[in-house]
């Protein structure tokens, strides 16, 4: 069956369309988590340490003090919270913006292996609005960014 021209979205490829789709739904998501706070979880070791080195980083020292404790998490999520402090961007926001960069980029490889551009909506759709990577990044815990 052949689809008719209708409208200016005919002359825009459909890889393209997928693209600006996926791009308005991130906005869109984006914006459930742009008036939410933070949560630190009190009595949490893990999250205290985390935000302690975060806190080392964006003043520019290394990870606090050099102690026993100064390696018994990776550095990486410290560096995000420094990364989302320096820049000024509320935390739940910063995570949920890097979640969508990967649904981004997962979308893309599988438009290079072929799958379906609806398939790729589909699964688009699902990550990005699924209630866990909405209201997780609310939380200062590394699983925010593992979730995904």
């Amino acid at each position: 069956m052949k689809h008719l021209p209708i409208g200016p979205l005919s002359k825009i490829s459909p890889d393209l369309l997928l693209s600006l789709t996926c791009l308005l739904l991130s906005i869109i998501s984006l914006l459930f988590n742009i008036t939410s706070s933070t949560v630190v979880l009190l009595g949490g070791y893990d999250t205290e340490l985390y935000i302690k080195m975060a806190r080392s980083l964006a003043v520019g020292e290394w990870l606090g003090p050099y102690d026993y404790m100064t390696l018994v998490r990776l550095p990486l999520y410290p560096a995000i919270l420094a990364v989302s402090s320096i820049l000024d961007f509320r935390l739940p926001v910063f995570q949920h913006g890097l979640l969508i960069v990967g649904f981004l980029l997962l979308v893309g490889s599988l438009r290079e292996n072929q799958v379906s551009r609806r398939n790729c909506l589909f699964i688009f759709v699902l990550l990005a609005f699924n209630p866990l990577t909405l209201f997780l990044p609310q939380l200062v815990i590394t699983e925010t960014l593992v979730v995904a």
